[in-house]
């Protein structure tokens, strides 16, 4: 098989793309040397294959390989880019990942978006001054070694093409930085600096990045389920984005908030606020005005949206259930356990009653009069 490749050493030891060369300059700057094994490489300039050098007679199985290739065309690469960026007194970045922290709604709503980073930008040519290919430092030989004459600060640029650095390299102590390779197009971007956060890179043994703060991200749009209670003691909620319920809490007057995920499950509305409010009173113990914790009140199975699904004893009507804040006959249970007791024997009395000609009273503990709806029939 022939093995094909975009770069070679010129006459001179520099790398030589074959798209820089033509058919009048194709010996411009040769003999040209395989990156690989060191053999002889000729351009193969033709008009129907893509331009590309190969070798002038063909290496032994094994002898030459594109992995070796890929190796040692990302070191020079790095190597190269590096010192010229130095010459020409320019950049050569570094882009390191930064943890962050989106505080967007922390305020209002308590919550952040951890987890997160930004990357973070460092000219490479402020700390080092050169860069060699295979040196050796504290007994382990570097791909590429960036130093400097004026600190003690080195790091060790490491290419793995499809052999991951040593275990006892990494254990030194040393900063290295890992770069997965698997094309010359990965080789040749390291032309523009070396990045962290590619895929495929690692950086070993650098110190710990401070955590910042990072701008809105799009976890902030989620939605979610805030639970409102004011300073009179009503209490609603709000299915919407985390905006929505951050604006509807910066209106001030909360007297307890709670943000939660909104369930898969579908209930009615008034379930839902039955299951927060009777949270927030007998186990956060927020005093909350609610009808649904009123010992006069019977919970109906209306889904209608046009009456309130609440019958108050007292009223001999139907209420919100926010009508409690008002009410001075109000009197909640003294446990979640008694609201339960109640709407079971609403309930039983209901399924029996509904099974029979003459219904029998309703249970004393459950109402005297009774709404119109729940009152039995008249006696023949």
């Amino acid at each position: 098989m022939t093995l094909r490749y975009r770069f070679v050493h010129g006459s001179t030891g520099a790398l030589v793309d074959i798209a820089e060369l033509t058919p009048a300059s194709r010996h411009a700057s040769g003999p040209y040397r395989c990156l690989s094994c060191g053999r002889e490489m000729i351009p193969s300039l033709g008009l129907v294959r893509e331009h590309h050098f190969k070798h002038r007679t063909e290496p032994q199985a094994g002898a030459c390989g594109r992995e070796t290739y890929l190796h040692a065309l990302a070191k020079e690469v790095v190597r190269d880019a590096f010192r010229s960026a130095v010459g020409a007194k320019r950049a050569y970045p570094l882009i390191l990942l930064q943890p962050a922290v989106c505080r967007r709604h922390e305020k209002l709503l308590g919550i952040a978006c951890e987890g997160r980073t930004v990357p973070r930008i460092t000219d490479l040519t402020r700390w080092f001054t050169d860069a060699e290919t295979e040196r050796c430092v504290n007994g382990f030989r570097a791909d590429v070694l960036l130093s400097s004459k004026d600190r003690p600060d080195v790091l060790l640029v490491e290419v793995a093409v499809s052999h991951r650095c040593d275990p006892a390299k990494l254990a030194s102590g040393l900063r290295i930085l890992e770069i997965g390779i698997e094309s010359e197009d990965d080789a040749l971007a390291l032309r523009n600096g070396l990045d962290a956060g590619r895929a495929g890179t690692t950086a070993h043994n650098f110190r710990p990045l401070p955590v910042v703060t990072a701008p809105p991200c799009s976890s902030c749009d989620r939605g979610g389920r805030g639970f409102f209670v004011g300073r009179s003691g009503k209490a609603w909620f709000i299915d919407g984005s985390l905006d929505e319920i951050a604006s509807a809490k910066a209106r001030g007057g909360i007297l307890h908030f709670a943000l939660s995920e909104i369930p898969e499950v579908w209930e009615r509305p008034i379930e839902t606020l039955d299951h927060l409010v009777s949270q927030a009173f007998y186990e956060a113990h927020v005093a909350v005005r609610s009808c649904l914790l009123c010992q006069s009140h019977i919970l109906t199975e209306d889904v209608s949206l046009d009456r309130p699904p609440i019958h108050c004893r007292k009223l001999r009507r139907r209420v919100p259930h926010t009508a409690a804040a008002d009410c001075v006959s109000f009197v909640p249970h003294f446990t979640a356990s008694n609201v339960a007791g109640q709407r079971a024997r609403e309930a039983q009395w209901v399924r029996t009653s509904a099974t029979r000609l003459r219904r029998p009273d309703p249970p004393d503990d459950l109402l005297e009069d009774g709404p119109d709806w729940l009152k039995p029939p008249p006696r023949f």
